[in-house]
């Protein structure tokens, strides 16, 4: 008798017992949600809030956040004043500085702080016993164009003591092309007329964009915004898939455009660059190569022609063009790695991995370095 009211007690289930749902729904939501926020703070791109710089009169990440890229690559960029990452105050060091320029690839999101361009070229500079008297720190986000280095060259020169040497890094002919389209347009380059121009450019959604960065919910943020562009890329058979032709490699090719055209554009171009600072102004010109087309590795760049136009017209206002070609080949040559590509990417496409950034920084090192012993 004792052992039956026993089991009757375990098995008592009250129908209308609140705990229930609580444990049957409530409780279960609440976990996904945690799995789902847990994902995504570790796996998911972060949002990269803005703020207006009044001493610069553009736009850059609030200094101080954190951005994390987690599509290409698997790394953290802190952001500092001024829009430089990895240092929280460039202002405050009283050092001589080297300022590399470029766009996505020298914002470099895809490596950690101590991989980037700017930071290694520091570190070499150490290593050849000039890390007392200089220091390098890179400008760059993605979309920028050449056109927004002529605006911004004497901004910064003013905002921030010490800069003695500007290396501009590009890595196809539209990035020093007319008319090319960007993806954030602050400074335009028009071939008709030809003119270098500003557009009072300003991030949307910022507000909102904040809140969801501080709450850190980025990963909802995305699917938002590109949902119709995800729906379409959805798969639901298996089978071959064709692959994208590399529209950077049509874009800036700059097959389409005569030599007339090239030669005027870079002569106003160069032109106008050359007044903007009195400090040595350098190119570091960085293709896709190699590539790999077809199931075949190609160590030949396509725009040898037209860059080599470039050099030339660039050595009439005393530009130097520095060429990476040959060291990315034979970096590959050598140890059978891409400058180009991350463990969730395809190899060689893309932004430089670590192996892409170290090269180029001691490109430009040697360059720095012999024209300051020369001098």
């Amino acid at each position: 008798m004792f052992l039956q009211k026993k089991i009757t007690l375990l098995n008592y289930k009250p129908e209308n017992n609140k705990f229930n749902a609580v444990f049957k729904y409530i409780l279960p939501f609440l976990l996904s949600i945690l799995f789902i926020w847990l994902v995504g703070f570790f796996f998911c791109n972060s949002l990269r809030p803005f703020q207006y710089d009044d001493s610069l009169g553009k736009y850059i990440h609030i200094p101080g956040t954190v951005y994390r890229q987690r599509s290409e690559g698997f790394a953290a960029t802190h952001k500092g004043l001024f829009g430089v990452n990895g240092i929280a105050d460039i202002s405050k060091i009283s050092k001589k500085k080297i300022v590399v320029w470029g766009d996505s690839y020298v914002e470099a999101h895809q490596v950690g702080d101590k991989q980037k361009i700017p930071q290694i070229i520091t570190e070499k500079l150490d290593q050849r016993g000039l890390g007392g008297q200089l220091i390098c720190f890179g400008v760059g986000m993605s979309g920028d164009s050449v056109a927004d280095y002529y605006f911004e060259i004497p901004k910064y020169e003013s905002a921030i003591e010490g800069i003695v040497a500007h290396y501009i890094v590009i890595t196809g002919l539209g990035d020093i092309l007319p008319d090319q389209a960007t993806d954030n347009k602050k400074g335009i380059f028009t071939s008709n007329p030809l003119l270098l121009s500003e557009d009072n450019w300003k991030p949307r959604f910022q507000k909102i964009k904040n809140l969801f960065y501080k709450l850190q919910l980025s990963f909802i943020w995305k699917p938002l915004i590109s949902f119709p562009a995800t729906i379409a890329q959805l798969r639901f058979m298996p089978g071959k898939q064709s692959r994208k032709v590399n529209n950077e490699i049509n874009e800036k090719s700059g097959d389409v455009y005569s030599d007339q055209f090239l030669i005027k554009s870079w002569n106003y171009l160069l032109g106008k660059l050359k007044v903007q600072t009195e400090h040595p102004l350098v190119f570091v010109y960085a293709p896709t190569v190699p590539e790999i087309r077809n199931g075949k590795v190609l160590t030949a760049s396509p725009k040898n022609e037209s860059i080599e136009l470039f050099i030339k017209i660039a050595g009439t206002y005393d530009v130097q063009v520095l060429n990476a070609t040959e060291s990315f080949v034979s970096f590959y040559e050598d140890t059978g790695l891409f400058p180009r590509g991350f463990a969730n990417t395809e190899p060689a496409e893309g932004h430089f991995n670590r192996y892409g950034h170290a090269i180029v920084a001691s490109i430009i090192v040697d360059h720095f370095v012999n024209k300051k012993n020369k001098q």
